[in-house]
């Protein structure tokens, strides 16, 4: 079971870092002057980041499972 956590560890470090990814992006794009920024500029680089986010704590919430109690 060792081996199982630590892959879903691993797996929530890579989410994580996709969604910091994300957000990176998305503020990068609201970082342009007020006329030039649209919602539509960085809404998909918000979602994914909330998504890849909640990837990122389900994964680690199995890996603490596995770890923990089985």
């Amino acid at each position: 079971m060792e081996f199982v956590s630590n892959v879903f560890f691993v797996i929530a470090m890579g989410a994580l870092f996709l969604s910091l990814i994300f957000f990176e992006i998305g503020t990068k794009k609201v970082r342009k002057p007020k006329s030039e920024v649209k919602p539509e500029d960085y809404k998909p680089y918000d979602k994914k980041g909330w998504y890849s986010l909640v990837a990122a704590g389900g994964f680690l919430g199995l890996s603490l499972l596995f770890a923990l109690i089985l």
